[in-house]
């Protein structure tokens, strides 16, 4: 992460947007690879309108936004967790 520059996230091979699920706390988004259990943990601003990455890029070529991952739809509720598409 570059703490004045472009941040983007690279999964490598192997791990595509279908691999990840997307989950959401007050605080936090979080990508988790499914194979694995595997989690990555992206931190919310103060005003939680933004997070600390900018893209997150997959081996496939398709990629999330920080306004993708901001702006996902909740699909499901599980415990306290938010469960988005």
């Amino acid at each position: 992460m570059d703490a004045n520059g472009y941040d983007k996230l690279q999964f490598g091979e192997g791990i595509t947007k279908e691999d990840v699920s997307l989950y959401q706390d007050k605080l936090h988004i979080y990508l988790e690879v499914l194979k694995t259990g595997d989690k990555v943990r992206f931190d919310r601003s103060d005003d939680s309108r933004e997070i600390a990455i900018d893209r997150v890029d997959f081996s496939d070529g398709p990629q999330l936004s920080q306004q993708d991952l901001m702006g996902a739809n909740v699909v499901d509720t599980v415990d306290y967790w938010q469960v988005l598409s």
